[in-house]
C-alpha cells in the first residue's frame, strides 16, 4: 500500500471539501424548488389548519375552539371568531358537519403583491359585493380568493373555499362576475 505524502492528503481533503459544499449547495437548491413548487400548488388554509372542503366542524372547533356567534342561514352553519376587530369577525361556514368557505377581515397591511409573490399571478380578477371599488383576485387551484383595492393593493379580506376552477366558483357564488356591472 502506497504511503501519502501531507499534501496530497491535504489536496484529496480539498476535493472532498469541494464536492461535500458542492452537494450541499445542490441539496438546498433543489429543497427551496421544491418548497416553491409546492406553495404553488396546495390549498392555502385559514391559519394553514382549516382547509374548505376538508375540515369537519369537530376539528374546526378542535384547532380554533368554541365561537363567539353560531347562526344558522339557508341551511348553513356559520360559527363566527375573533378578528382582533369586535365589529369585523372570522365567518366560518359549514354544511352537513364540513367547513366550506372561511372569510377572514384582514387588519393588517397585507398588500397584493405579497400574495402574487407567493402564489403567482391570480387566474382571474372577478367583481362581487365591493363592485369595482374592491375587485376580488382569484386563485381557484389554491382555494383563495383576496379582496384587494386596485389603487394601493391593500387587501381588506381572504376568502377561503374548496380549491374550484372560475366557472364552478361563479356557479356556486352566484353574487360575483367576471365582468364588473354598471349601474343604468
Amino acid at each position: 500500500m502506497k504511503q501519502l505524502s501531507l499534501s496530497e492528503v491535504s489536496s484529496f481533503l480539498k476535493q472532498k471539501e469541494v464536492i461535500g459544499v458542492a452537494t450541499l449547495i445542490i441539496v438546498i437548491a433543489a429543497l427551496s424548488i421544491f418548497e416553491i413548487v409546492s406553495l404553488q400548488t396546495k390549498a392555502l388554509g385559514w391559519q394553514d389548519q382549516i382547509f374548505p372542503g376538508k375540515t369537519t366542524k369537530k376539528q374546526l372547533e378542535k384547532i380554533v375552539g368554541k365561537p363567539v356567534r353560531e347562526q344558522t342561514k339557508e341551511g348553513l352553519e356559520i360559527w363566527s371568531y375573533s378578528s382582533g376587530n369586535r365589529f369585523r369577525l372570522v365567518q366560518v361556514t359549514m354544511r352537513k358537519d364540513k367547513v366550506i368557505l372561511v372569510v377572514e377581515p384582514v387588519l393588517d397591511d397585507k398588500k397584493l403583491i405579497s400574495f402574487r409573490d407567493k402564489l403567482g399571478k391570480e387566474e382571474a380578477v372577478i367583481y362581487g359585493k365591493y363592485g369595482t371599488i374592491i375587485p376580488a383576485y382569484f386563485w381557484g387551484s389554491k382555494g383563495v380568493l383576496l379582496f384587494a383595492s386596485p389603487e394601493n393593493g391593500e387587501i381588506s379580506e381572504i376568502w377561503y373555499f374548496p380549491r374550484s376552477n372560475l366557472n364552478g366558483f361563479l356557479q356556486d357564488n352566484p353574487g360575483f362576475k367576471i365582468q364588473p356591472t354598471v349601474a343604468p
